[in-house]
């Protein structure tokens, strides 16, 4: 059998060996790491490096990591999602290599993976195979797949996309149970990915074109009947692989439901970073509106919200010539219809607040997400797929006018060239730098543990970042090498700093109204000093904070440590007079509907406000303090210890109240309750008591009970069928 599938072996081992040689500058002459700038950070420094560094410890220490206290007053890493726990690739990579290599085999595996895929698709819809591996390299290798690098969480996603189409079309042809578990097992792997918007766009793609292959297979006097079937059928494959992916996607509801995206976004902010139009002209030349990598690229708020790696689709002078040309071809290909109409609609998506269709954005599911310019992914697929149906009409005719050699040279010539145009244009554009230096403590984690200060603040680095970023671009990384000395959310998580920033795709409204809190008491004066006010103090002091890191000079807190360097480059450490953490208060608060409002006239040093009323009368202020101990601090669990307490009060902790954190005292269950915004709080009788908090998640233990249930069940139903036991009635086409 391996025989009858021996070329299409070779040239998949042909495209592992290509991701692999056009990646292998992270490896040799010596392992680097990617580190190219965005606005104000970097997101793989501040994003996907952090998580999938924390991830590849837990996953050596046999864990999962749901929540972490390092970020935000503790954060639910998992719930959110973008760490991408139970992708494949990080399971196995980060599980078993030293984190480095790790995390630069990701980019190999997930281009060869991708380009395979879409080898697979071209080929299945009946295209030769020199044409499939022409669309598998200019669609993997194009400019959004390559400046989206910073991205790997994207792009571990969108990998995916070519498969689900696939198996799409597997569905479409067989429409039996083995299509249908194919189908599902490709959606729940993108959901475990981590990018749910990339999932959300993948789906209407797949769904699209579906509905029109069948559709344009049906017989007139059976297209209202056998379509609802085939809708039907398609339906039971997205609902199997939600039940398959229910481990990680309860959590995730669980999540938005608890986050500022639990309605939905404003038409503003879900048509935020449209796409332009004058950026259609980047798929002509790809730097006509300028090149961020040496500066020349507007701000994205003086540009109506644009970002370059958003909005990046070349993909070749030769391939857009013939996606052009392949609009002549509807009577010879049925499938330029759709992919014509693919990109129409994807382009009309794009465009956000520009287009026609902008009311869409109103609409459940597509008002989750910002950045309407990533539907560029399904325009770029449907122009990479009508540039191969031309290419494989040209070679054929070639083969059909001078021989199969003649042809063939021809194809690899085209093959040559179009990847030649995207690797001169993009190849260097990402930044580089020695891997060892994004895991080596800079110097402001080396004076945090001189000070022995462990929770932190950051503010103010964004605007010395962007003052290199803007005029320069990243051709020089000098700069941003300093700049890791700002440990700015979330890069405080490698050297196991808790900094009460966070940088996530989407947070909690408690931690956005706490710091929108510190940063109205934060004045900036036009010497570039800046002063905390009393009531900004006392809500750092309130969560642990021990100091402020700032390239700013701060004339109301003491400076006890600096960076090498001078002005706005050096960084500062400032100290925070420090207060007991936790506190042990009796005199409570009870709050109104909306408990944000009240907390700016609290002093949380004395008084603890409560989300909720537990219906006790409390508390008289004793005259002698109780003594607090902690006994034990993880990730996912405190224990206290509270002696000689002498009347009942509230056990209040710096931790960010969340379901799934429980709460016993003395190992009898006790109820926690949301506290002064970004705290939780316990009641406390009188006397010595052990006080246990935990992180246990209900959301992911209902997951995995129905994603086990729905693997086994999928698995008996698919041995029933492959012996004949069952089928699936579909009445199909006479």
């Amino acid at each position: 059998m391996l025989k009858k599938y021996r070329i299409d072996i070779a040239i998949c081992s042909f495209l592992i060996f290509f991701a692999f040689i056009y990646f292998l500058n992270l490896f040799y002459p010596h392992l680097q790491i990617f580190s190219t700038p965005d606005f104000g950070q970097s997101d793989l420094w501040n994003f996907n490096i952090p998580f999938k560094y924390y991830l590849s410890l837990a996953l050596q220490a046999n864990s999962i990591p749901f929540w972490t206290n390092l970020i935000g007053n503790g954060f639910p890493l998992f719930g959110e999602g973008q760490i991408g726990t139970l992708n494949p690739t990080n399971l196995i990579l980060l599980k078993f290599l030293p984190f480095e290599i790790a995390f630069n085999l990701i980019y190999p595996v997930t281009f060869s993976f991708m380009s395979i895929g879409m080898y697979l698709l071209v080929k299945q819809l009946n295209l030769n195979r020199l044409t499939a591996v022409f669309v598998s390299i200019i669609y993997s290798y194009s400019a959004y797949f390559i400046v989206q690098i910073p991205h790997i969480d994207l792009l571990e996603t969108v990998a995916f996309l070519p498969w689900s189409f696939l198996a799409i079309y597997f569905l479409f042809l067989y429409k039996n149970f083995l299509s249908v578990f194919f189908y599902a097992v490709i959606l729940a792997l993108s959901i475990f990915s981590g990018y749910a918007q990339i999932t959300f766009i993948q789906l209407i793609g797949n769904s699209l074109f579906f509905i029109f292959l069948v559709y344009c297979n049906l017989s007139k006097n059976k297209k209202i009947k056998l379509l609802s079937q085939s809708i039907l059928l398609l339906a039971w494959s997205m609902i199997l692989g939600l039940l398959l992916s229910a481990i990680q996607l309860f959590p995730t509801l669980e999540f938005v439901s608890q986050s500022v995206r639990n309605s939905g976004l404003s038409l503003q902010d879900a048509t935020y970073f449209s796409f332009p139009i004058q950026h259609f002209l980047t798929f002509i030349n790809p730097y006509m509106l300028g090149n961020p990598k040496i500066g020349t690229y507007p701000p994205f708020a003086n540009f109506n919200g644009s970002i370059f790696w958003e909005n990046s689709g070349y993909i070749g002078i030769i391939p857009l010539i013939f996606a052009t040309a392949a609009l002549f071809l509807f009577k010879k290909n049925k499938h330029i219809l759709f992919f014509s109409l693919l990109t129409l609609l994807a382009g009309l998506l794009m465009l956000g607040s520009k287009s026609p269709l902008a009311f869409i954005y109103f609409l459940p599911g597509f008002s989750l997400f910002r950045v309407p310019s990533r539907f560029i992914i399904l325009f770029v697929f449907a122009l990479c797929m009508m540039a191969g149906i031309f290419f494989n009409y040209l070679i054929s005719i070639c083969k059909f006018k001078y021989g199969s050699k003649v042809s063939l040279g021809i194809g690899i010539i085209l093959i040559s060239l179009s990847f030649l145009d995207l690797y001169t244009s993009f190849y260097n554009y990402n930044a580089l730098i020695p891997s060892d230096k994004i895991v080596q403590p800079p110097q402001t984690v080396q004076l945090l543990q001189q000070l022995h200060i462990k929770r932190i603040y950051t503010f103010g680095d964004e605007i010395v970042w962007n003052n290199v970023f803007l005029k320069q671009g990243w051709s020089d990384m000098n700069s941003y090498n300093f700049e890791l000395n700002n440990l700015r959310q979330n890069r405080n998580m490698i050297f196991g700093v808790q900094n009460i920033n966070s940088y996530t795709g989407n947070f909690l409204p408690s931690l956005s109204y706490y710091d929108g809190l510190i940063n109205n008491g934060i004045l900036v004066n036009k010497k570039n000093q800046i002063s905390f006010n009393s009531s900004s103090i006392r809500l750092l002091q309130q969560l642990g904070v021990g100091a402020v890191i700032t390239p700013y000079t701060i004339t109301n807190l003491s400076l006890v440590k600096k960076t090498d360097g001078t002005g706005l480059s050096s960084f500062k450490i400032y100290r925070l007079p420090q207060i007991q953490i936790p506190l042990l208060l009796y005199n409570k608060v009870l709050a109104a509907s909306d408990f944000t409002t009240q907390i700016e006239g609290l002093d949380l040093t004395k008084q603890v406000l409560l989300e909720g009323d537990d219906g006790l009368n409390c508390c008289s202020i004793p005259t002698n303090k109780a003594t607090i101990q902690p006994l034990e601090k993880t990730n996912s669990s405190m224990i206290y210890s509270i002696k000689n307490n002498p009347t009942a009060g509230y056990l209040v902790i710096p931790l960010t109240y969340y379901p799934g954190w429980h709460v016993t005292i003395d190992n009898d269950p006790a109820q926690n309750f949301a506290a002064n915004i970004e705290e939780q709080a316990v009641y406390v009788p009188p006397g010595n008591h052990t006080i246990t908090f935990w992180y246990d998640s209900q959301s992911f233990h209902i997951g995995s009970l129905v994603s086990l249930c729905s693997l086994l069940l999928s698995l008996v139903y698919l041995f029933l069928w492959k012996r004949k036991l069952i089928t699936i009635r579909y009445e199909s086409k006479k």
